[in-house]
């Protein structure tokens, strides 16, 4: 599988909203849910809000032309801050286990380390979570902490695990 992995920018809205809703409607257990999947203005919007932060960025992996894995990174504002980001990720449901969530953290890590901004990494997973949680450690997140109970999935209330890498 040969990969392109690239900032995405405004013209990438309707198939970013395309990939979002078929992740939506697997109803999976281990990602955070919102309410409703969000429309093409919504992903116009977030687009601009990152290209407009100078820590922050959307990451979009493709396979020939078909979009096969996302990442946002939304870097913090404040001065004490600025130095962090945290980001999410998602794979499309026929590329999981197949290198691509690594090879989004690979592309993530080597903005980071570009960026004068940034020197800390951070994210949020569920605990359910094994096949993401088994790339952070072999990516070299750290573990730093543990929200017991922090969210609700199918009746169960589920850990939220906090991991980090620190670049320089």
């Amino acid at each position: 599988m040969e990969l392109n992995i690239r900032q995405a920018n405004t013209g990438d809205a309707t198939i970013l909203q395309k990939f979002v809703a078929n992740l939506f409607a697997e109803s999976l257990d281990v990602i955070f849910k919102r309410d409703v999947a969000p429309t093409v203005q919504d992903e116009i919007d977030l687009i601009e809000k990152l290209e407009a932060s100078p820590n922050s960025c959307l990451l979009l992996a493709f396979e020939k032309e078909e979009l096969v894995g996302i990442l946002d990174l939304h870097g913090f504002s404040g001065p004490q801050k600025q130095h962090t980001a945290g980001f999410g990720m998602s794979v499309a449901k026929a590329y999981r286990n197949r290198g691509v969530g690594r090879a989004l953290i690979e592309a993530l890590i080597q903005y980071a380390q570009s960026n004068e901004h940034l020197s800390r990494l951070e994210l949020e997973v569920l605990e359910i979570n094994k096949f993401a949680i088994q790339l952070y450690e072999t990516m070299h997140f750290r573990h730093e902490g543990r929200k017991r109970a922090a969210v609700r999935v199918n009746g169960k209330f589920v850990d939220v695990l906090t991991l980090a890498l620190l670049l320089k």
